[in-house]
Protein backbone atom coordinates (compact mmCIF):
# COMPACT_ATOMS: atom_id res chain seq x y z
CA UNK A 1 0.00 0.00 0.00
CA UNK A 2 2.84 2.32 0.90
CA UNK A 3 4.57 1.60 -2.41
CA UNK A 4 1.32 2.33 -4.26
CA UNK A 5 1.14 5.76 -2.62
CA UNK A 6 4.74 6.49 -3.58
CA UNK A 7 4.02 5.39 -7.16
CA UNK A 8 0.96 7.68 -7.36
CA UNK A 9 2.97 10.50 -5.85
CA UNK A 10 5.71 10.05 -8.47
CA UNK A 11 3.16 9.99 -11.32
CA UNK A 12 1.55 13.17 -10.02
CA UNK A 13 4.94 14.82 -9.62
CA UNK A 14 5.92 13.85 -13.16
CA UNK A 15 2.66 15.22 -14.56
CA UNK A 16 3.16 18.49 -12.70
CA UNK A 17 6.75 18.77 -13.95
CA UNK A 18 5.62 18.10 -17.54
CA UNK A 19 2.91 20.76 -17.27
CA UNK A 20 5.47 23.19 -15.88
CA UNK A 21 7.86 22.46 -18.79
CA UNK A 22 5.08 23.09 -21.30
CA UNK A 23 4.21 26.40 -19.64
CA UNK A 24 7.83 27.44 -19.68
CA UNK A 25 8.34 26.42 -23.31
CA UNK A 26 10.25 29.26 -24.86
CA UNK A 27 9.25 30.71 -28.22
CA UNK A 28 12.52 30.58 -30.13
CA UNK A 29 11.18 32.73 -32.99
CA UNK A 30 13.14 35.97 -33.00
CA UNK A 31 11.06 39.05 -32.31
CA UNK A 32 10.56 41.40 -35.26
CA UNK A 33 12.07 44.84 -35.09
CA UNK A 34 9.79 47.84 -35.47
CA UNK A 35 10.97 48.28 -39.08
CA UNK A 36 10.30 44.62 -39.85
CA UNK A 37 6.82 44.86 -38.31
CA UNK A 38 6.10 47.95 -40.43
CA UNK A 39 7.34 46.22 -43.61
CA UNK A 40 5.20 43.13 -42.88
CA UNK A 41 2.12 45.28 -42.26
CA UNK A 42 2.68 47.22 -45.50
CA UNK A 43 3.12 43.96 -47.43
CA UNK A 44 -0.10 42.52 -45.96
CA UNK A 45 -2.01 45.71 -46.85
CA UNK A 46 -0.58 45.65 -50.37
CA UNK A 47 -1.84 42.08 -50.82
CA UNK A 48 -5.29 43.02 -49.51
CA UNK A 49 -5.55 46.02 -51.83
CA UNK A 50 -4.27 44.04 -54.82
CA UNK A 51 -6.92 41.35 -54.38
CA UNK A 52 -9.82 43.82 -54.63
CA UNK A 53 -8.87 46.66 -57.00
CA UNK A 54 -12.42 47.86 -57.66
CA UNK A 55 -12.84 48.66 -53.95
CA UNK A 56 -10.15 51.35 -54.35
CA UNK A 57 -10.99 52.78 -57.77
CA UNK A 58 -13.46 55.54 -58.55
CA UNK A 59 -14.15 57.45 -61.72
CA UNK A 60 -15.44 60.90 -62.57
CA UNK A 61 -16.00 62.31 -66.04
CA UNK A 62 -17.54 64.98 -68.20
CA UNK A 63 -19.74 64.22 -71.19
CA UNK A 64 -19.75 66.26 -74.40
CA UNK A 65 -20.97 65.71 -77.92
CA UNK A 66 -18.43 66.27 -80.71
CA UNK A 67 -20.48 67.64 -83.60
CA UNK A 68 -17.78 67.36 -86.24
CA UNK A 69 -16.93 63.80 -85.29
CA UNK A 70 -20.57 62.88 -84.65
CA UNK A 71 -19.57 61.08 -81.44
CA UNK A 72 -20.18 61.24 -77.73
CA UNK A 73 -17.02 62.01 -75.75
CA UNK A 74 -16.36 61.10 -72.14
CA UNK A 75 -13.25 62.48 -70.47
CA UNK A 76 -12.25 62.33 -66.84
CA UNK A 77 -10.05 60.61 -64.30
CA UNK A 78 -9.78 57.27 -62.56
CA UNK A 79 -8.79 57.71 -58.91
CA UNK A 80 -6.89 55.13 -56.86
CA UNK A 81 -7.55 55.45 -53.11
CA UNK A 82 -5.31 52.47 -52.21
CA UNK A 83 -2.40 53.34 -49.95
CA UNK A 84 0.09 50.79 -51.34
CA UNK A 85 -1.22 49.16 -54.54
CA UNK A 86 -0.63 50.45 -58.06
CA UNK A 87 -3.14 49.39 -60.70
CA UNK A 88 -2.91 49.22 -64.49
CA UNK A 89 -4.72 48.08 -67.68
CA UNK A 90 -8.19 49.35 -66.85
CA UNK A 91 -11.43 48.24 -68.51
CA UNK A 92 -13.94 51.09 -68.72
CA UNK A 93 -17.50 50.11 -69.58
CA UNK A 94 -19.77 52.61 -71.35
CA UNK A 95 -23.45 51.68 -71.32
CA UNK A 96 -26.02 53.58 -73.38
CA UNK A 97 -29.45 53.57 -71.73
CA UNK A 98 -32.95 54.24 -73.02
CA UNK A 99 -35.40 56.72 -71.49
CA UNK A 100 -36.50 53.92 -69.12
CA UNK A 101 -32.81 53.24 -68.31
CA UNK A 102 -32.79 49.93 -70.12
CA UNK A 103 -29.35 49.05 -71.53
CA UNK A 104 -29.31 49.54 -75.28
CA UNK A 105 -25.66 48.98 -75.98
CA UNK A 106 -22.50 48.36 -74.01
CA UNK A 107 -18.91 48.94 -75.01
CA UNK A 108 -15.70 48.24 -73.14
CA UNK A 109 -12.61 50.39 -73.64
CA UNK A 110 -9.09 49.48 -72.53
CA UNK A 111 -6.86 52.05 -70.85
CA UNK A 112 -3.23 50.92 -70.74
CA UNK A 113 -1.82 53.20 -68.05
CA UNK A 114 -0.53 52.97 -64.48
CA UNK A 115 -2.35 54.54 -61.55
CA UNK A 116 -0.16 54.96 -58.47
CA UNK A 117 -1.42 54.77 -54.88
CA UNK A 118 -3.49 57.86 -54.00
CA UNK A 119 -3.10 58.95 -57.62
CA UNK A 120 -5.24 59.43 -60.68
CA UNK A 121 -5.01 58.75 -64.40
CA UNK A 122 -6.81 60.73 -67.12
CA UNK A 123 -8.88 59.12 -69.86
CA UNK A 124 -10.88 60.17 -72.92
CA UNK A 125 -13.15 57.86 -74.89
CA UNK A 126 -15.38 58.51 -77.88
CA UNK A 127 -18.25 56.41 -79.14
CA UNK A 128 -21.19 56.63 -81.51
CA UNK A 129 -24.41 56.39 -79.55
CA UNK A 130 -27.50 54.43 -80.64
CA UNK A 131 -30.40 56.58 -81.78
CA UNK A 132 -32.75 55.79 -78.88
CA UNK A 133 -30.21 56.62 -76.19
CA UNK A 134 -31.14 59.14 -73.49
CA UNK A 135 -28.81 58.30 -70.57
CA UNK A 136 -25.41 56.70 -70.12
CA UNK A 137 -23.30 55.03 -67.46
CA UNK A 138 -19.50 54.96 -67.34
CA UNK A 139 -17.69 52.68 -64.88
CA UNK A 140 -14.41 50.88 -64.22
CA UNK A 141 -15.10 47.16 -64.34
CA UNK A 142 -11.58 45.71 -64.19
CA UNK A 143 -8.03 46.63 -63.27
CA UNK A 144 -4.86 44.62 -62.91
CA UNK A 145 -2.62 45.06 -59.85
CA UNK A 146 0.91 46.06 -60.85
CA UNK A 147 3.55 43.66 -59.56
CA UNK A 148 7.13 44.88 -60.00
CA UNK A 149 9.61 42.24 -61.06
Amino acid sequence: MFSLQISNLRETQQKLMEEQRQKEAVDLTPKLTLEEQQAKLEHDLLLKESQHPLDYLTLDYEHTYRWFAGKEEYSGHIYNSAKYATFMNFDIRLTFLSETKTALETRVFKLYKYCDPNGSVPFTIQAEAPSAYRHHRVEVIRAVPFQPE
